[in-house]
């Protein structure tokens, strides 16, 4: 499509500028993945139920293919592919990692994992992996959210996110683990924003998303699903 059918959109994602021409029905997630090579954040359903597009916005997780692209204008963009080096309100408590990673980066080197990344290896959270990425991303997002740190409570939070392969279970002890070790560094005091609604998986401010994300009923149902799929186990 020429310059004549689009529409300048700047933007930051993973702590860069970018300026980029864009259709306007192109989706956030076909700009991320087709047009910055962003491949990180996984194509799923692409009507806003999986939750394997999760990426977070201004710091709240948002489901990308449901989103446009021009709805983005000004805004702040992270994915996976970015998590340990742009700004997501975690960045005090993982400023050694970064640096770690951008060393390792220059010497063509494994980068150091964010510790929410690091979480879902250490309790296996993760087989087939398509998932994974999108329920990361979802996890850093309730670091500000009042969501607390019991089964219950993060399981409700991912009720936007499914899993077909783990049963849920390491994915829940996966959050819980982050969350402890990134609520409990003092560097997230007086960062963290306690009135933020619980188990939100919005976007506040100019964006609308209504119809994009669960309610909290949905949410409901799904954890009676993930509960029933963790006892037949």
């Amino acid at each position: 499509m020429s310059n004549a059918h689009q529409f300048k959109l700047k933007l930051q994602v993973n702590g860069k500028q970018v300026s980029q021409h864009v259709a306007p029905d192109t989706s956030l997630i076909e700009l991320l993945r087709l047009d910055l090579g962003l491949t990180g954040t996984n194509q799923g359903c692409d009507t806003a139920q999986c939750g394997a597009c999760t990426v977070l916005v201004d710091g709240q997780a948002i489901k990308s293919c449901n989103v446009l692209a021009l709805q983005m204008q000004g805004r702040v963009v992270t994915t996976i592919d970015g998590l340990n080096l742009a700004p997501t309100g975690t960045e005090h408590l993982t400023t050694q990692a970064t640096q770690a990673t951008q060393t390792a980066h220059d010497a063509n080197e494994a980068p150091t994992l964010h510790i929410m990344q690091q979480a879902f290896i250490d309790q296996g959270a993760l087989q087939c992996g398509y998932c994974t990425s999108g329920m990361i991303m979802r996890a850093v997002a309730m670091v500000h959210e009042r969501v607390a740190i019991d089964e219950h409570a993060v399981a409700l939070a991912l009720g936007g996110n499914l899993c077909r392969c783990t049963g849920y279970h390491n994915i829940v002890q996966a959050v819980m683990q982050g969350l402890t070790i990134l609520r409990a560094s003092q560097h997230l005091r007086g960062i963290i924003n306690t009135d933020r609604l619980d188990h939100t998986n919005g976007l506040e401010g100019e964006l609308d998303v209504s119809g994009i994300h669960s309610t909290h009923d949905e949410h409901d149902e799904k954890h009676k699903t993930i509960k029933t799929n963790q006892g037949s186990l």
